[in-house]
């Protein structure tokens, strides 16, 4: 085997690690276009690679290895991807609940599942925030970045990154959502000790129409600090992934 078909393959299953396995894209992207996307990018960014650097010739059992090696990547660097989003979907449902929302889903046919109105259209904002701030360019860097792999994947350092990755979830969650959470709270607040002043009025329902405008008011004022808030979100993935899997560039 060539060179430059063993670095294709290398690099072919590090992007269909993260195409194909990650849980971002597992359930949006049909298996047809994971597969195309995988292969596209990995055509795309092979001749930098290859004038970089030539690859020995390694026996069978060694070359295939190397192959899962890469498939681990792409599937990690998925994976701490996916918790952008997860973060964004989990504001979104916490915030729908609380303005009234909870009983709108819509139903994801590429997931097969129902998701929230609200956790969709957060995800959507952030999606198209990671093409305005041209942060799609530093995550196309960060795929084939310290090609090939070198370094050992089950180390203890990395259990541990995983771990802090997925606690800092909900504290993005919450920054998210941080003033329609405190609007709605106070809302319902209220409305819980006028229900206890008033106990013939039905102060819920009633105020149902205004738990709706509180919610969608406040979302708007607040829509302006995603953009700082997703910027600063994605640099900490990025430094992460870089310490946890490329801590040698």
């Amino acid at each position: 085997m060539s060179s430059e078909l063993a670095l294709f393959f290398l690099l072919f299953a590090r992007m269909l690690g993260f195409f194909l396995f990650s849980p971002f894209f597992a359930g949006r992207l049909s298996p047809t276009i994971r597969f195309a996307l995988s292969l596209t990018l990995s055509l795309l960014l092979l001749p930098p690679l290859t004038a970089k650097f030539s690859l020995g010739i390694d026996p069978p059992w060694a070359f295939s290895l190397h192959l899962l090696k890469e498939l681990g990547v792409g599937y990690l660097l998925g994976f701490l991807f996916s918790l952008l989003w997860e973060a964004a979907a989990f504001a979104g449902q916490f915030v729908g609940t609380l303005a009234g929302f909870s009983a709108t889903e819509l139903l994801d046919p590429a997931a097969n599942s129902l998701s929230p109105l609200w956790s969709r259209f957060f995800s959507l904002f952030l999606f198209t925030l990671l093409f305005a701030a041209d942060l799609h360019h530093p995550l196309l860097r960060l795929l084939y970045e310290n090609f090939p792999f070198p370094n050992s994947l089950f180390e203890t350092s990395l259990v541990q990154g995983i771990t802090y990755a997925t606690a800092t979830l909900f504290t993005q969650a919450l920054s998210y959502a941080f003033f329609p959470f405190v609007a709605l709270s106070l809302l319902l607040l209220c409305f819980a000790v006028a229900s206890r002043l008033l106990p013939h009025l039905q102060i819920f329902f009633h105020g149902f129409p205004l738990q709706i405008l509180l919610g969608l008011s406040t979302l708007a004022a607040s829509i302006g600090y995603f953009f700082p808030l997703f910027t600063q979100a994605f640099k900490q993935f990025f430094t992460l992934a870089r310490n946890l899997l490329f801590p040698l560039t």
